[in-house]
């Protein structure tokens, strides 16, 4: 029931509404019967009603009637706390049990260990535990893990310090662990390994079939007057008056903390009984608790008349019975009081039968006495999970005639043969059934169970039919899996159906469990949840050549199309770093001469080129010589007169100018051009002195001069 259509009941308690309040009863007293039953170690239907009437007597003080079911099971861990006079014992609250326990932490929800690998040991290790639990744990353990209270709430209801509640709670978690290393076969350095999440115990502890068997038993006294007779293993059952039997505990040998010894609170005890079906049949077959009486109110004259009517069908009913009863009897001899031989016990000749999905066998009734009088029964079927009895099963067919059945669907069902008459009024006066029970189990185990592949990849929003993926021999087998799936954070990453349609979530990995009907055989398979991929189609530098000396830097952009790519970050490379170096953000470095190309990548496709030419630059300029004399009419080849440093300098290239001494403007050298070619040359034309100044054409502030004196 939602919270607040809860919250809509609590309030028409308050104003007095008697059925809002049975209402609330149903729909929320599972949970208390369920904390009521485990922590008290007993069948606790005479505690539910106490606490719902104290419920009930005190609702009014309830502020937020949407806080109910909390406030319910603050009240419901205080009455089972004064109940066992839990708080007063000194010595269950010693904090120095936590010796040894400084270590046992609870695990953050991703941090635990793989359900898939160790799920049947988990399965078996947490119920042993709660076995082996003293009060003072087992109380803590179920508010804790079962009402999900923390460990303030549960001090202050209780009574006691906060540390001592996080002591027990340590030690219900040291022997989680303790138990694992027994039923996983693991060394004391892999247990060390192991964590335990809130969740992860939760889960395996409080599991939906535990719920429902709990429920069952708590609505079998509901429907008494629904059921004329429940299932129960050759058992007599008084009509008149039953009480609920303890559930029952077969723990193995206890592990439990180290020190467990010191504890002086008494360790709850558990029956073994070898009637446990029978009792369980009694339970659902008879009334243990009442329901809240409601007030009487005066018959109407339509409900006398009922009643008038019911009274004279019973006597006819008596007087038909009589007949049948008695004259055979009378036929038979004459004499009324012949003794017909009653049925004392009633048996299958197996209590448990397995069978695969299609097989055959018959069930035999062991009457005892064999010479019973009459061998009339009359046959009932519980399915699975079901409450109420039926006449046929959904499980197997049954030929009441000749005790055959056949296996028609994957299954448990619980056949019942009750008697119907024969009751040995001598020795039970009040008048008894007796019933004889069977199980059948029908499963359809595959025989080879593989995937086709190994994991897939999805995007948020697809879907996958794994189903289709999986080979399942014999072929039936496949409609009767189980489909599972987790992962190890809390984000759900993706769902899967019952028929196997896996549907993706949000980004991550995510493990499917596939598994046989009766769980023995199982595989697994990797669900990779990722964004959509939008793929990089091509990158834009913003320089597609450059020209640099030895030692310069410099800094290329990459513009990325589309903007929105998945592809990820730019990825910088120099085609020849022994002459060009650039890092992860796209800045060169010039480092010797020579023609590169630095490349910018993103994704499989798209790439960007710069083409790079690095120069060695021109130290200085010098002349060969201060000075010369030359005579008018020589030919003057102003290169031959310098020189450039270094020489390996990438550009030689010099640029001359002529400057007068004496700043006359006179033309002492001339230049001319050879006739018949493109070609020209300097040539002394008259005396004079001239400075002569050559420049480096790449770098103009290196330069060098020469005098030269012109004679005749």
């Amino acid at each position: 029931m939602d919270k607040e259509k809860l919250a809509e009941l609590v309030a028409r308690v308050k104003s007095g509404d008697g059925e809002a309040m049975n209402d609330i009863f149903s729909a929320t007293a599972d949970i208390v019967y369920y904390f009521c039953s485990n922590v008290l170690g007993r069948a606790a239907e005479s505690d539910v009603n106490k606490i719902y009437n104290m419920a009930e007597k005190n609702i009014s003080s309830l502020d937020d009637d949407g806080k109910f079911l909390a406030w319910l099971r603050a009240l419901t861990l205080k009455y089972c706390s004064d109940s066992m006079k839990i708080a007063s014992d000194e010595a269950a609250w010693d904090i120095s049990a936590a010796d040894g326990l400084d270590n046992v932490k609870e695990a953050a929800p991703d941090d635990i260990l793989n359900p898939a690998v160790y799920g049947d040991a988990i399965k078996s290790a947490v119920p042993s535990m709660m076995v082996d639990m003293t009060p003072s744990e087992r109380i803590c353990a179920y508010s804790y893990y079962y009402f999900g209270m923390s460990d303030e709430q549960i001090a202050s209801i209780i009574g006691v310090s906060k540390e001592s509640v996080e002591v027990k709670l340590k030690a219900v978690r040291f022997g989680i662990k303790t138990n694992m290393r027994f039923y996983a076969n693991l060394s004391d350095e892999e247990g060390e390994e192991l964590t335990f999440s809130r969740q992860l115990i939760r889960d395996f502890l409080f599991n939906d079939a535990s719920k429902k068997s709990y429920s069952a038993k708590r609505r079998a006294a509901e429907e008494q007057n629904e059921r004329v007779f429940s299932f129960a293993q050759t058992q007599t059952v008084p009509k008149a008056q039953l009480q609920m039997s303890q559930s029952q505990h077969q723990p193995r040998q206890p592990v439990t903390h180290q020190s467990a010894q010191r504890r002086n609170a008494p360790q709850p005890s558990y029956a073994k009984s070898s009637k446990a079906a029978e009792e369980e049949a009694i339970r659902l077959a008879h009334e243990t608790y009442a329901a809240p009486k409601k007030e009487k109110k005066p018959l109407t004259q339509k409900q006398k008349n009922i009643i008038l009517i019911s009274a004279g069908a019973a006597v006819l009913v008596a007087l038909i019975v009589c007949i049948i009863v008695f004259v055979p009897k009378i036929i038979n001899g004459g004499n009324p009081n012949i003794e017909e031989v009653a049925l004392k016990k009633l048996s299958f000749e197996q209590e448990l039968v397995t069978l695969k999905l299609g097989e055959t066998t018959q069930l035999k009734l062991v009457f005892d006495p064999e010479n019973v009088t009459h061998k009339d029964v009359k046959w009932q079927f519980l399915d699975n999970e079901e409450t109420k009895t039926k006449e046929t099963s959904d499980i197997v067919s049954f030929d009441p005639s000749t005790g055959m059945i056949k296996a028609k669907a994957v299954g448990v069902t619980k056949i019942a043969a009750v008697s119907l008459k024969y009751m040995d009024y001598s020795e039970n006066p009040e008048g008894e059934l007796i019933v004889a029970m069977c199980e059948v189990r029908v499963d359809c185990i595959p025989e080879l169970m593989e995937f086709k592949q190994n994991d897939k990849e999805l995007e948020p929003g697809a879907t996958f039919n794994l189903a289709d993926q999986l080979i399942v021999s014999p072929s039936d087998a496949k409609n009767y899996l189980k489909w599972d799936i987790s992962s190890a954070t809390e984000t759900v990453v993706a769902e899967i159906n019952d028929k196997g349609v896996v549907t993706a979530k949000n980004e991550g990995i995510a493990i499917v469990t596939v598994s046989s009907s009766d769980g023995t055989k199982f595989k697994t398979f990797t669900v990779i949840v990722k964004k959509k991929q939008i793929p990089a189609e091509k990158i834009i530098l913003d320089k597609e050549s450059l020209t640099l000396e030895i030692g310069d830097t410099a800094k290329l952009t990459a513009t990325v199309t589309p903007s929105n790519t998945t592809d990820g970050d730019v990825t910088w490379y120099s085609n020849d770093e022994s002459i060009v170096t650039v890092d992860e953000n796209g800045n060169i470095t010039a480092v010797s001469a020579g023609n590169t190309a630095v490349a910018a990548y993103c994704g499989k496709t798209a790439v960007g080129i710069c083409n790079i030419t690095v120069s060695v630059p021109v130290i200085s300029v010098n002349a060969k010589s201060t000075s010369i004399t030359v005579k008018v009419d020589t030919v003057l080849d102003y290169n031959e007169y310098f020189e450039i440093f270094p020489a390996n300098a990438t550009n030689k290239e010099l640029i001359f100018t002529e400057q007068n001494v004496d700043e006359s403007k006179e033309e002492r050298i001339k230049t001319e051009t050879l006739p018949g070619y493109d070609y020209t040359y300097k040539l002394a034309v008259k005396p004079g002195m001239v400075l002569i100044i050559a420049r480096s054409a790449s770098d103009k502030t290196k330069y060098g001069s020469l005098l030269i004196t012109i004679v005749e």
